[in-house]
């Protein structure tokens, strides 16, 4: 199982704090709840973790003061850093950037999931209603599958996983959630294949029916579509997803950025990239 580990300035990004809003309005009272208790522990683990780093970062600089008194010809100029806090640390510059993206978070995660819920009650395309029908075709046969013959990973390849989650994730309710609890065999592939590159597929797989039901839509819309629905890929995942890490949102944050940081730029932001939405409702 791959993991990453969120730096301090990418759980302070706008992404991140825009994909915790998300969740919190997507996600039961008690996943939310046990989403912020392992933040708190992921937390302190990376408090610990800097604490440690600064201890030894001092012991090293008592050890080279001693060779110093030792030996007057040790090299003069040598200055122990000062160990200020993260934010004091980043030049002027950085914090600008970071202080730059003044979007309000809450307003922006409000038109993500309205525009998720109106996506999800719209009637499928022909080729969208192809594509989930084939889907969950392979979801059925594998539900027919005998899992005890051979070696319970063999008859779970990782495609038909994929192909599964993403048809359980297409459908309305907790399809994916119930399929985990009946489904052991799944449940415990699911956690053996979860990596960066295996959430990646699934997500690049259910935005192919994104796609398939925007084509008439223009380039932003469709672009605000396809964000909104890798937030809900990511929470729904993270529903699932029992690590203690909170692995998922990491995952989430990463396709994010690699995706459509550069585009929500290329905007202005956040709130100017979904000024769209705005337009829409105004229609």
């Amino acid at each position: 199982m791959e993991e990453i580990l969120l730096e301090d300035d990418e759980r302070d990004s706008i992404e991140y704090r825009i994909l915790m809003a998300y969740a919190q309005r997507r996600l039961s009272v008690s996943r939310y709840g046990k989403l912020l208790k392992n933040e708190a522990n992921v937390q302190k683990s990376s408090s610990l973790i800097r604490r440690r780093a600064e201890i030894q970062l001092q012991g090293g600089w008592v050890e080279l003061q001693g060779r110093k008194e030792a030996n007057p010809k040790y090299h003069p100029g040598y200055r122990l850093p000062v160990l200020c806090g993260r934010a004091e640390q980043e030049n002027p510059q950085t914090l600008s950037l970071h202080q730059g993206e003044t979007a309000d978070v809450n307003h922006i995660a409000d038109k993500l999931v309205k525009l998720v819920a109106s996506r999800s009650q719209e009637p499928l395309s022909d080729q969208s209603f192809r594509i989930t029908c084939q889907n969950r075709t392979l979801c059925e046969k594998q539900d027919d599958s005998d899992p005890t013959v051979g070696s319970e990973g063999e008859e779970h390849d990782e495609e038909k996983i994929i192909q599964t989650i993403v048809s359980l994730l297409r459908q309305s309710g907790d399809q994916l959630e119930e399929k985990i609890k009946k489904d052991r065999v799944f449940y415990q592939c699911f956690k053996d294949m979860l990596s960066y590159p295996f959430f990646k597929r699934i997500t690049d797989v259910f935005l192919e029916d994104v796609s398939a039901d925007s084509t008439r839509e223009p380039g932003g819309h469709t672009q605000c579509t396809k964000v909104a629905f890798t937030m809900e890929v990511a929470t729904r995942l993270t529903a699932v997803d029992n690590h203690p890490m909170n692995l998922v949102l990491g995952f989430g944050l990463k396709y994010l950025r690699e995706h459509f940081k550069p585009w929500i730029q290329d905007q202005g932001g956040w709130e100017k990239a979904l000024t769209s939405l705005d337009q829409e409702e105004v229609e």
